[in-house]
């Protein structure tokens, strides 16, 4: 029997073969979704659990529902969601 790491390792390695992106590493409980539409990126972060959780992006981005700019350390606070449009 392997470690969940193990397999979490399998998975980051077959991707990049593969040139697949698998988007930022995610805290247990926390979900990741985008849409893109017309050059528009939209992400989402679901913070299911009820604790704050960190998620380290890759690019700036502001919330599209208060305007203001994002760390690239997003802070999703318990049982809420942050939308993020790409800069």
């Amino acid at each position: 029997v392997s470690s969940p790491e193990f397999y979490s390792q399998g998975v980051e390695y077959l991707a990049r073969q593969a040139g697949v992106s698998l988007g930022p590493r995610l805290p247990e409980g926390v979900e990741y979704a985008v849409r893109e539409n017309a050059g528009n990126r939209i992400l989402f972060l679901l913070n299911y659990t009820e604790k704050p959780q960190s998620v380290a992006l890759d690019r700036a981005y502001r919330n599209a529902l208060t305007g203001q700019t994002e760390p690239l350390e997003v802070q999703v606070p318990p049982l809420e969601v942050k939308v993020l449009a790409a800069r």
